[in-house]
């Protein structure tokens, strides 16, 4: 009597229409996409057996779940359809936010002028030019996931580098999720890893002090 040796063992009085016994077992199917890559959906089959003691007899209750879930797949979007993108970005941006694309999806390529020199707090103006971007994103994209990725030059040791990558991407994607207010934006940090331009020139050291908004269209 298992329902018996619970209650003697935890001194709980326990409804008289507890179980005494339970069994059960799960079952599941996952339908996959070969040539997307990807599942389709997916099936999850519970099957669980209350046993109550009545009198010297034990009686089952049969309980069957069955869930189905889908799988929202995007759909593929063209080179074509990327640079329609990419020019109507441009057109409503602030203009020095840079619109490039690549497998990831559509870039949107701040400088260092977010952030003070050697810090990774943002400035007042750069608040304002990120609640812009977020709208646009907001009214466009919500439904895509979103990743910020910082960068920096190759002055300083790589791990403090790769610290101030991390917290100033951080700072731009708590932006982000201010305005936009979606569970799908991440943020990363590359340090040097990643640059644009050679780290020897005034110029190319400028260029690789970014943050990247990755906009994922796939």
């Amino acid at each position: 009597q298992y329902g018996y040796i619970i209650n003697k063992k935890l001194g709980r009085n326990f409804p008289k229409d507890f179980p005494i016994k339970i069994m059960g077992q799960s079952m599941g199917k996952i339908y996959w996409d070969i040539d997307q890559k990807c599942p389709i959906n997916s099936e999850n089959i519970y099957q669980i057996l209350f046993g109550f003691k009545k009198g010297k007899h034990l009686h089952f209750l049969e309980f069957r779940m069955n869930i189905i879930t889908k799988h929202t797949l995007y759909k593929p979007i063209t080179k074509k359809k990327k640079e329609q993108h990419k020019k109507i970005l441009k057109k409503i941006l602030p203009k020095d936010i840079q619109v490039d694309s690549n497998k990831r999806g559509i870039v949107l390529r701040v400088g260092d002028v977010l952030f003070n020199f050697d810090s990774y707090n943002l400035k007042k103006s750069s608040i304002s030019k990120l609640r812009k971007v977020a709208k646009i994103i907001k009214s466009k994209y919500k439904s895509r996931e979103i990743i910020v990725e910082g960068h920096t030059d190759s002055i300083g040791s790589n791990s403090y580098n790769m610290n101030l990558s991390i917290k100033r991407a951080k700072q731009v994607a708590n932006i982000l999720k201010k305005y936009i207010k979606g569970d799908k934006i991440s943020y990363k940090g590359f340090g040097v890893k990643n640059p644009i331009a050679s780290n020897k020139s005034f110029t190319g050291r400028k260029k690789n002090r970014r943050v990247e908004i990755i906009i994922k269209l796939h």
